[in-house]
């Protein structure tokens, strides 16, 4: 990919030329990029580290991304890398409330209200 040998070895490269294409060709097109970003090692290469998602969300945010979304199949995320939108990157709603305990161990029929 784009001349690497091993493109795990070049995070921020890789999602940098990406993007110059992608701006380039939604030149005067209405669109947002938010690239996938790459969050485990492909093949028989270690895992993703902090550094290199970190240099991913720099390569994304420096081509104007205006935030991302990572991908890792196991879904086992790099948490040091990991925080809240950082300056420039939209981001859709959080939340890390709880669900309520029932008032009742029988199970109900209706759903549970929204807080």
């Amino acid at each position: 990919m784009f001349g690497f040998p091993v493109p795990n070895e070049f995070p921020y490269e890789v999602i940098d030329e990406t993007l110059e294409i992608m701006n380039e060709q939604k030149e005067g097109l209405p669109v947002v990029i938010r690239p996938w970003i790459q969050d485990f090692g492909y093949g028989p290469f270690p895992p993703y580290t902090a550094a290199q998602v970190e240099a991913e969300f720099a390569a994304a945010a420096d081509n104007g991304a205006r935030g991302w979304m990572i991908w890792n199949a196991r879904a086992i995320f790099t948490e040091a890398a990991l925080g809240g939108p950082r300056e420039g990157e939209d981001s859709g709603p959080t939340t890390s409330a709880q669900p309520a305990a029932s008032a009742s161990a029988q199970p109900s029929s209706s759903p549970s209200p929204s807080p």
